[in-house]
């Protein structure tokens, strides 16, 4: 069935440019001469785009795209622009209108390459269903040289990248150098896999960052299946396919910046996460000897998102719903970062100079500059990255609050950021690593103790995972 596009321009000329680039293309459209008119076809039916031109009359533009984020968010906006000066004239910039839950913004004159490439970076997620049903045989190695900034790599034993592949993967032989060893619609041999990885002493496979946002949705889509299947699929497996879904969405945020459709692929992220936790018996016995995590932010980003919504599981007012808000803000808690100098990812607080400690503490108050233009992202989000280094002693930041002042979500993600970080760098086990936590009387009194109670009890409590 073609997927059904909603078209809004005064401009019929336009309208109908839209209508001939896309139905060569087998998009089924649909024409609204007004904003009260999309606004009631999108209440009536289900699009899967909005091609919206920022002239709309009869109900505004903005006015239309607010109405459709609310009530149809799976709908994704492409805005139109007449010339760039209508955005100057709204005092906006194009940056402004992508943080309105828009996926892209495209000037006219507009070619259809133009067109097709605005709808079609929307539909990059569903190329591994064509490619799915269109395998191919099987292609030989071919040797590239590319670059290495090029690619992202994934463990050999976690690649879950479907069958048929859906898109190339690489092994890497030196600096810029590299061997095609399957490719996009290629099945997906193991016995190749494993024959390369006991000849070349290899541990990991490679693809290009480009597909990276393609290999989340895939991980998210394969998650969602192998949860229903409950009892049929190893609880390890699934721990370790969340851990690398999350891994990759947040790298994926971390070097592309925050994008709408992306962070509707993290709400599927942050959801598969609690479903996972909340659903499996049982899951103890694997996360008290967990230790399949690095030194990297996106590992540290997951142990938090996941150990913070198990410490929800035991907090009676914490819903699904929380628990997902709360994962959401661990995966983001520490976006600010990404506006301060490498050092303060790089180092440990205690080792960092006065100067250096004082541009750390900048990253909550960065991190809520960053993300609180997104009308898409939960203010519980919000205050969780703005206040999850705050302490209930008045000794954390930015803004130094106590007790009952801090945000309850924040105080179980600044909890847990803290006893993740503590793993990581004594290289323990969380079972370990409970134990010195909580023999560090000084630190751990920094903390709610309500909060500590129920993280110990989300190891260990028989109504969460026994």
């Amino acid at each position: 069935m073609a997927l059904k596009i909603l078209v809004s321009d005064p401009d019929k000329d336009w309208r109908e440019k839209a209508k001939d680039f896309l139905d060569a293309e087998n998009f089924q459209l649909e024409a609204a001469l007004s904003g009260k008119e999309v606004q009631l076809k999108v209440y009536r039916e289900k699009f899967y785009a909005l091609i919206l031109d920022m002239s709309t009359i009869n109900h505004s533009a903005l006015e239309v795209l607010k109405y459709v984020r609310l009530t149809s968010p799976s709908v994704k906006i492409i805005i139109t622009l007449e010339n760039n000066k209508v955005l100057e004239d709204m005092e906006m910039e194009r940056e402004d209108v992508l943080r309105l839950g828009v996926s892209s913004v495209i000037v006219k004159p507009y070619s259809k390459e133009q067109l097709l490439e605005a709808v079609n970076g929307s539909l990059e997620h569903k190329l591994w269903k064509n490619r799915m049903a269109n395998a191919n045989q099987n292609h030989p190695p071919e040797e590239i040289v590319a670059r290495d900034e090029e690619f992202t790599r994934i463990k050999i034993a976690e690649a879950s990248i479907g069958n048929p592949a859906i898109f190339n993967l690489y092994i890497r032989l030196s600096e810029n150098h590299y061997v095609k060893i399957i490719h996009a619609g290629d099945f997906f041999d193991q016995e190749k896999i494993k024959k390369y990885k006991t000849e070349r002493q290899i541990d990991h496979l490679f693809f290009k960052t480009k597909d990276r946002a393609l290999y989340v949705h895939f991980v998210n889509d394969l998650l969602e299946k192998v949860l229903k299947k409950g009892g049929k699929v190893p609880q390890e497996t699934k721990v370790n396919l969340v851990k690398n879904l999350t891994e990759k969405f947040v790298e994926e945020v971390y070097t592309q910046g925050l994008k709408p459709q992306l962070i509707d692929e993290g709400n599927r992220v942050c959801k598969n996460i609690t479903d996972l936790i909340r659903t499996e018996r049982g899951l103890n016995k694997i996360l008290l000897e967990f230790k399949n995590y690095d030194y990297s932010a996106y590992s540290h980003s997951f142990l938090v998102a996941f150990f913070s919504a198990a410490l929800c599981t035991d907090l009676e007012w914490a819903s699904s719903g929380t628990s997902e808000k709360v994962a959401m803000g661990s995966i983001l808690h520490d976006i600010g970062k990404l506006k301060l100098p490498f050092y303060c990812s790089s180092l440990d607080p205690e080792q960092m100079t006065p100067e250096q400690l004082k541009d750390y503490k900048t990253h909550p108050r960065l991190g809520l500059e960053m993300i609180s233009n997104y009308t898409v992202i939960n203010q519980a989000v919000t205050q969780i990255v703005f206040q999850h280094h705050e302490l209930q002693d008045g000794s954390g930041f930015p803004d130094g609050l106590t007790g009952m002042k801090i945000y309850p979500l924040a105080q179980v993600v600044g909890l847990v950021d803290a006893f993740a970080k503590r793993i990581v760098k004594k290289k323990l086990s969380p079972r370990e690593g409970l134990r010195d936590f909580l023999l560090d009387r000084e630190a751990i009194s920094k903390y709610n103790q309500k909060y500590v109670k129920a993280l110990v009890n989300s190891f260990m409590d028989s109504k969460v995972f026994l």
